[in-house]
């Protein structure tokens, strides 16, 4: 029941607001109406019972995220081989992390080193610290610490201590070779 619930809510309640920032992304409002309504199919798709709204407006923002990039991606291959005229015509990857339009060329690179070097440091860590780190942010479809619990039988105390301490060590190594 919940999981309708939200979804009504989140659709038709929010729909505007979602169109609203993904627009900016894709450059037309078709676009975007069609990435929040394959979001929303999605979101539905999911056979789990939001304990919140909080938590299902959450999990529909990652979809969303993951939509819009997996967008720009088959739209990019769409558009190989065109007329360099043609290609200037494309949204730059660069609009799909608004963050990054400000960057210069340095600072993009530095930017890029330091995750070059914490992806480097994650898989450096120990599986127990790794597992938790990787599923929760890094996955495709991340999941909740709820139910990575319940996969590894392990209490959220411990997922949340292990993560924390892993991100910890990264975090702690990148700013002993100052790159943090």
């Amino acid at each position: 029941m919940n999981r309708h619930r939200f979804a009504e809510q989140l659709f038709v309640q929010h729909q505007s607001l979602w169109q609203r920032i993904v627009f900016p992304y894709v450059g037309n409002a078709a676009d975007a109406q069609d990435i929040v309504q394959e979001s929303y199919r999605k979101f539905l798709s999911v056979e789990r019972d939001w304990a919140s709204f909080e938590d299902a407006k959450r999990y529909f923002s990652t979809i969303l995220v993951h939509t819009a990039v997996d967008f720009y991606k088959i739209a990019r291959k769409k558009h190989e081989g065109l007329t360099p005229e043609a290609e200037a015509t494309l949204p730059e990857r660069a609009a799909f992390f608004p963050w990054r339009r400000s960057l210069d060329a340095t600072q993009q690179e530095r930017e890029e080193a330091v995750l070059a070097r914490a992806l480097e440091l994650l898989s450096g860590l120990p599986e127990e610290q790794k597992v938790p780190i990787v599923r929760l942010i890094l996955a495709e479809k991340p999941c909740t610490l709820r139910e990575l619990g319940q996969e590894l039988q392990l209490p959220l105390s411990t997922l949340k201590s292990r993560a924390l301490l892993g991100i910890e060590k990264i975090k702690k190594s990148l700013r002993k070779n100052q790159l943090l």
